[in-house]
């Protein structure tokens, strides 16, 4: 997660990259000035019975961090905008 901020818009942004998780599996939530992320990433099945991993690096399972807000920030201007990368 890298947050900024933006002078121009006067906005903090938190830039989060979540690669393999759905929308659906991500939960942003406020509590006493810190932003809550919590989610969950799910392993792909390989195809076949006879797949097995040669090496396995990536991470599965579910994750959360947190970040503390400015302490002037108006809980209710905050939002989320997701973007995603196009399937390749």
């Amino acid at each position: 997660m890298d947050v900024y901020e933006d002078a121009e818009s006067d906005m903090t942004i938190a830039l989060l990259e979540l690669p393999g998780v759905q929308i659906s599996d991500i939960s942003l939530t406020i509590k006493d000035g810190d932003l809550l992320v919590q989610g969950e990433r799910s392993r792909e099945q390989t195809s076949g019975p006879q797949s097995s991993y040669r090496v396995q690096q990536l991470r599965y399972g579910r994750f959360r961090g947190s970040i503390t807000l400015p302490p002037n920030t108006e809980v209710s201007s905050v939002m989320s905008t997701p973007f995603l990368f196009p399937d390749y």
